[in-house]
C-alpha cells in the first residue's frame, strides 16, 4: 500500500522532520551528544505539565509505565481506589490483582466519565492511591481529573496515578493544579513518535514514597537515580527519544496551549460534522477527549467489514470497539500531527467509503461547501 492515512488512537502520524531525526545515524546511549538529547526530554515535558518533581523516560509501552508506577509506589495490601470505564481502567485493576493490592473499583459504564463523588466515598484514611485514566482510549471519554484531585487534597497519603496516555500534549494538563502525583505519557499519541517510550512523570510527594520495586526492570528508584545523572539505568530507546526531542520542540514552538487549543477545534469540527450526518457519538460533548471521536453504537452497517474495506481501497486505517463494543462503534482519532487539512481530507475518504454501505450525505455537503 502507497498511503496509509493513520487516524487510529496511537500510533498516529509522524512529522517528516520528526522522521528525518530517527533516520540519522544512531548515537552511543553513554555518550555526552545523547545525554544531552536525554536531559532535554526530560525537562520539557516537565515543564510541559508544570511538574515540580522529575520526569523519567522508560522504554516501554505505556503499560510499561503504568506497572513501573505500581510496582514501584505501592505495597501488598495497601488499598486503592480504581476507576474502570474502559480496556485501559481494566488495566489498573489487572496490576492491582497482580501486585495484591486491596481494590476498591468503581466500574463506570462505557463511554461515560466518572462522578467524583463516587470516588470520595471510597476514600479512607488508609487509602494509598486513586488510579484512573485521563481519557480512556477505548471509549474517548475525558475523566474531571481536576476535580478528582481537588477532592484528594484532604487525603495527604493517597497519591493520585493519572494515565494520560491519550491526554498528554492534548489537553491542559497542571500536575501542581490538578494534585496529580503520577502522570504516565507514551511516545506514540500526540508526542508523534513511534510506540516504544513511555513517560512518568513524578510529583515531589510522590518521589518522596517511592521503594524498591518489585520489578528489576520497571523500578523508577533504579531510574530516578540514574536519570539524575542524564543516563538510563538500561539501554533506552535511543532514535525515539531523539524524535521526542523534535516532536516536543514542534510542540513548544506552536505553543502548548495552541495546540490544546488546536485538539479542542479538531473535537468540535469532527463531533459536528458526525452530528449533522446523523450518527450516534458514544460520548457527551463535555465528557468528550479531544483527541478522539468515538462513534455509535446502533450503526445500521457492518462496522468490522467497513473497517477492512476503509484500510485496503482507501488506505485509511481507523480503529473499531473493543470486548463488548466490537463492531458497534468506531474510533477516528485526531491527535498529535493533526490540522484541519489532514482531517477534512481523512473525513471525505471515510464519508466517500460509506457510500457503498449506507445512503451518507458527501462531507463537502457536511461542511456547507
Amino acid at each position: 500500500m502507497n498511503n496509509i492515512y493513520l487516524c487510529t488512537p496511537g500510533p498516529t502520524p509522524i512529522p517528516e522532520r520528526v522522521q528525518d531525526e530517527m533516520s540519522k545515524p544512531i548515537l552511543h546511549h553513554r555518550s555526552v551528544e545523547f545525554q544531552e538529547i536525554f536531559a532535554k526530554v526530560r525537562r520539557m515535558i516537565n515543564q510541559m505539565v508544570h511538574n515540580d518533581g522529575e520526569t523519567l523516560l522508560l522504554s516501554c509501552s505505556g503499560s510499561g509505565g503504568m506497572e513501573a508506577s505500581v510496582a514501584s509506589l505501592l505495597q501488598q495490601g495497601d488499598h486503592v481506589v480504581i476507576v474502570e470505564s474502559g480496556k485501559f481502567g481494566q488495566r489498573w485493576v489487572e496490576l492491582a490483582r497482580r501486585y495484591e493490592l486491596k481494590a476498591d473499583v468503581i466500574k463506570v459504564p462505557w463511554g461515560e466519565a466518572v462522578n467524583p463523588q463516587s470516588i470520595a466515598e471510597k476514600l479512607t484514611s488508609s487509602t494509598k492511591a486513586v488510579l484512573t485514566q485521563a481519557c480512556e482510549t477505548s471509549t474517548g471519554v475525558y475523566h474531571p481529573i481536576e476535580k478528582i484531585g481537588g477532592l484528594l487534597q484532604s487525603h495527604k497519603d493517597c497519591l493520585f496515578f493519572v494515565d494520560a496516555i491519550t491526554a498528554l500534549g492534548i489537553h491542559h494538563i497542571d500536575m501542581p493544579k490538578m494534585h496529580i502525583d503520577v502522570l504516565i505519557g507514551g511516545s506514540q499519541k500526540a508526542l508523534m513518535c513511534p510506540p516504544g517510550v513511555s513517560t512518568v512523570c513524578l510529583s515531589q510527594r510522590a518521589i518522596d514514597r517511592i521503594k524498591v520495586s518489585q520489578s528489576m526492570y520497571l523500578s523508577l528508584e533504579k531510574e530516578l537515580k540514574t536519570q539524575r545523572k542524564d543516563v538510563a539505568a538500561f539501554t533506552p530507546a535511543i532514535t525515539i527519544i531523539r524524535g521526542l526531542r523534535v516532536a516536543l520542540e514542534m510542540l513548544e514552538e506552536e505553543g502548548f496551549e495552541n495546540v490544546y487549543r488546536r485538539h479542542a477545534d479538531l473535537s468540535r469540527r469532527v463531533r459536528a460534522v458526525f452530528r449533522k450526518a446523523g450518527f450516534p457519538l458514544f460520548n457527551e460533548d463535555a465528557e468528550a477527549a479531544h483527541g478522539i471521536t468515538v462513534v455509535g453504537p446502533n450503526l445500521s452497517w457492518d462496522v468490522d467489514t467497513w473497517l477492512t474495506t476503509c484500510k485496503k481501497q482507501y488506505g485509511l486505517w481507523m480503529a473499531g470497539g473493543q470486548e463488548h463494543l466490537k463492531g458497534k462503534i468506531f474510533r477516528y482519532a485526531h491527535m498529535g500531527h493533526s490540522h484541519q487539512e489532514s482531517v477534512d481530507f481523512t473525513l471525505d475518504l471515510l464519508f466517500t467509503s460509506l457510500q457503498s454501505y449506507i445512503d451518507v450525505p458527501s462531507f463537502e455537503s457536511l461542511i456547507g461547501e
